[in-house]
């Protein structure tokens, strides 16, 4: 991974919402997103940009956070995590009436991702904050991105290698070329992050690795993608040629990958 630029920090004030520049973006666009929805449906296509447009602008409409209560029926698997840490909106209410938690830790149990507040944006789809902590016996809270909404994919929301952990961002934006959802790389050793750019169809990879730095993309189900060619897989990728952000950085994930879309890296 090679430093990037000093980025500045979060523009958002208080624990106000990073999706809560959506409810400007959707504002102005719904009218623009149902006359291209319309158009689609007749047309017999939804792209995915436009697919993304729509699941989004009608989710992560909270404006505020608060201490997150200790889940009900979440497997902890020994991790003794202190919930209170964690910044989430209120559930029980709308849109969050029926959410639910998952931890998932690496095979050395050195590192654990909690998933939490995970909600059903759309059929068979669903949405995740997450929490990474270190530390089994005395667990610390390496890194929490705030109002940051993660793709959850069961127990292939995340892929745990050494010291890196994978996860899939969801980032909407109004200008469809910037939208996505790419990879972000925990460096959880040395603090940083990287992002990798991909489209919605990241749901369907997994990164495996070849050398300490050098992975490729395995295509997990290739049944959903075999009308989608060429597709990416076994497409490799350097880690040390990726952009690298301090965990200073992790509250502006989102528009830190727009900046990387609109500046072509």
């Amino acid at each position: 991974m090679r430093p990037c630029a000093q980025h500045a920090a979060c523009r958002n004030a208080g624990w106000t919402t990073s999706f809560q520049l959506l409810n400007f973006y959707c504002t102005l666009a719904m009218r623009r997103i149902k006359i291209k929805l319309r158009r689609g449906r007749t047309a017999g296509i939804l792209t995915p940009a436009l697919r993304q447009a729509l699941d989004v602008s009608s989710h992560f409409m909270t404006d505020t956070l608060m201490a997150l209560d200790k889940p009900n029926k979440l497997d902890t698997k020994g991790w003794s995590i202190d919930f209170s840490l964690l910044l989430t909106p209120k559930r029980g209410v709308y849109p969050f009436n029926f959410v639910h938690d998952e931890l998932q830790e690496s095979p050395d149990a050195k590192f654990a991702c909690l998933f939490y507040t995970i909600k059903e944006y759309r059929m068979g789809s669903e949405s995740a904050l997450v929490g990474i902590f270190e530390n089994k016996r005395h667990p610390k809270l390496l890194a929490q991105p705030k109002d940051q909404w993660f793709d959850f994919q069961g127990n292939r929301s995340s892929t745990f290698s050494d010291n890196f952990l994978f996860l899939r961002k969801l980032a909407y934006h109004e200008n469809e070329q910037l939208s996505g959802t790419p990879f972000v790389i925990f460096d959880l050793d040395n603090k940083v992050f990287s992002i990798i750019d991909f489209d919605s169809t990241s749901i369907y990879y997994s990164p495996v690795k070849i050398t300490d730095t050098i992975y490729k993309f395995n295509l997990d189900t290739p049944n959903e993608l075999k009308h989608n060619l060429p597709n990416r897989h076994g497409q490799t990728f350097d880690l040390t040629t990726l952009n690298v952000y301090s965990f200073d950085n992790l509250d502006s994930i989102l528009e830190l990958y727009f900046d990387e879309k609109k500046n072509g890296c």
